[in-house]
């Protein structure tokens, strides 16, 4: 659609329309819902071709609902056995990180060579106004802070900018802009093989 939402029925696909109710979904939503689908996580009907599905009202209700009150302060912590994903805005793979020491966001020094641990050179950093040393991520207990190095075109969190120098709480979900380049910040708990 071009609202940039799409339509979810709550009848199932297969059956005809008898005053079934309709939802709206951001194509966000539409594209993680396919993706279930495609992982059988829920056990609606799908039709790629107009990016509309079926779900049924519990289903529906299942998969908008915020977690609880339990799990969003859970989700503010970040333990020791977490990893850090970091996802710029418009690539598709993010980054994965272990944040058990100070980690420095930035670009690539082309006269040294010397690059940050967290290194943005290869996703046009410096057209987006990321500087060499342009933000720290740190782990203090399970709490996990940003601070602005004294960037020329400043760090966001969550659209607010930074004052330099400054530590500020990262909870899982944060976006993080750096000069222009946006990313969103996932605790995620490591795989054991």
């Amino acid at each position: 659609m071009a609202d940039g939402f799409s339509s979810v029925s709550s009848s199932q696909a297969s059956q005809p329309d008898s005053g079934a109710e309709t939802y709206s979904l951001p194509d966000d939503d539409v594209q993680l819902a396919m993706q279930m689908a495609a992982n059988e996580e829920f056990t609606g009907a799908i039709d790629d071709s107009d990016s509309t599905f079926s779900l049924s009202r519990e289903d529906f209700l299942a998969q908008t609902e915020q977690p609880n009150a339990e799990r969003q302060s859970s989700l503010q912590d970040f333990e020791s056995n977490m990893l850090l994903r970091i996802e710029i805005e418009g690539l598709s793979r993010p980054i994965l990180v272990s944040p058990h020491e100070e980690l420095i966001i930035g670009r690539r020094d082309p006269h040294t060579g010397d690059a940050p641990v967290i290194d943005l050179t290869p996703f046009a950093a410096y057209r987006m106004g990321v500087s060499r040393h342009h933000a720290a991520l740190a782990l203090h207990e399970s709490r996990l802070d940003v601070r602005d190095l004294g960037s020329c075109n400043g760090t966001f969190l969550n659209g607010m900018r930074l004052n330099a120098h400054h530590p500020y709480q990262v909870k899982h979900g944060d976006e993080i802009r750096c000069g222009q380049m946006v990313m969103r910040l996932f605790f995620q708990e490591q795989r054991t093989p």
